[in-house]
């Protein structure tokens, strides 16, 4: 297998990338305990290719929207309960859904936001419907504290 020039490095883990892959690695943390409905907190962030030609707002919303199309068709009891659209002065983006999860109700807020120019920054911050109030200080305190080197 060919090996490209470069490799991932993952908490203090580094494994060479093949030719034609791509580093699609992720940040998980995760509360030490579930919360009082039995789902354990958790934060997920990852790093997606931005669509093409567009600018950064439009790159967002795109992005946004076809990830909303995906969970519409696979998410069971699916449901928008907000969303802040990207805007030219502030091109970020939050989105707030419920589902079930083999039966037991979730709630992810998901945050968006360019990471580079080719690059969207994607944090999704899931808890148990009852226990998500409780639970996103802490998810805002993470990502706060957030940075790529």
């Amino acid at each position: 297998m060919t090996q490209a020039p470069g490799s991932t490095t993952v908490q203090s883990m580094t494994i060479a990338r093949p030719e034609g892959w791509l580093d699609k690695s992720m940040l998980v943390l995760s509360a030490e305990r579930p919360g009082p409905t039995g789902v354990s907190a958790t934060l997920v962030v990852t790093l997606e290719p931005a669509p093409e030609g567009l600018g950064p707002a439009a790159a967002l919303e795109q992005f946004v929207d076809r990830q909303l199309d995906g969970m519409r068709v696979t998410l069971d009891g699916f449901a928008e309960v907000s969303r802040r659209h990207a805007e030219a002065a502030d091109p970020t983006a939050e989105l707030t859904i419920e589902w079930l999860s083999s039966g037991i109700p979730i709630t992810q807020r998901l945050w968006y936001a360019h990471a580079d120019a080719a690059t969207l920054k994607v944090a999704t911050g899931t808890a148990g419907r009852g226990d998500f109030a409780a639970a996103e200080p802490a998810f805002r305190a993470m990502l706060g504290s957030f940075r790529i080197s």
